[in-house]
């Protein structure tokens, strides 16, 4: 009974945690530049919101990419290891984020273009979005070995959650036929790791 209470628990609170992500999501949609880069003319508020959104989602990917090394590390350094569902589906997270990183250069450079340049950064991705993300790569860092795959995994479901919302919102703004295909894709694609992930941790507390 107490172990089911505390599986419960460990997958009630990152679903509430993703449900605060989402809102974040869309909360950054309606943030305008700050900074506007004043070497090009200002966007419409359409396309702002897009870019900020694509910006987003190239820094979740980013990150995402590296789940492998860091998985590595960790078992090296604490000398514990993770169950082999568990690493497969970090693996994989990572593997597709690295292969979505590198096309969503690419489909940057169709028109209308994305544009990622700093200047035009929100609000909310520099007091929200990466002090998030610097706070979750150090909890990962940080826990003992014996907890570090939960840990993982509840930083996962968070993460494949907001990329997935994140990919949907994206798809309704943009207005190139070939990048909402793959959007379409992706957000197929991350919605199945996010199941994954779910499964895993029901498992796993």
């Amino acid at each position: 009974m107490r172990k089911n209470r505390e599986c419960t628990a460990a997958c009630t609170a990152p679903a509430c945690l993703a449900l605060g992500l989402c809102v974040f999501v869309s909360a950054l949609f309606l943030v305008s530049c700050d900074k506007p880069d004043t070497r090009t003319a200002p966007l419409p508020e359409q396309a702002q919101a897009r870019d900020a959104g694509y910006r987003v989602l190239r820094k979740l990917l980013g990150d995402e990419q590296h789940l492998k090394a860091l998985r590595l590390a960790k078992m090296v350094v604490t000398l514990q290891t993770i169950s082999e569902p568990t690493g497969q589906l970090i693996d994989d997270i990572a593997a597709a984020s690295s292969t979505s990183y590198d096309r969503l250069e690419q489909m940057a450079a169709l028109e209308p273009g994305i544009r990622f340049d700093t200047s035009c950064s929100t609000i909310l991705e520099h007091a929200v979005l990466d002090p998030l993300r610097l706070a979750t790569a150090k909890d990962l860092v940080t826990v003992p070995g014996d907890k570090f795959e939960i840990s993982l995994l509840v930083s996962q479901v968070q993460a494949l959650r907001m990329i997935s919302q994140l990919v949907m919102e994206l798809r309704d703004l943009d207005p190139n036929a070939h990048r909402q295909a793959w959007l379409d894709k992706l957000a197929a694609e991350y919605k199945a790791l996010y199941k994954r992930a779910i499964a895993r941790l029901v498992l796993a507390g």
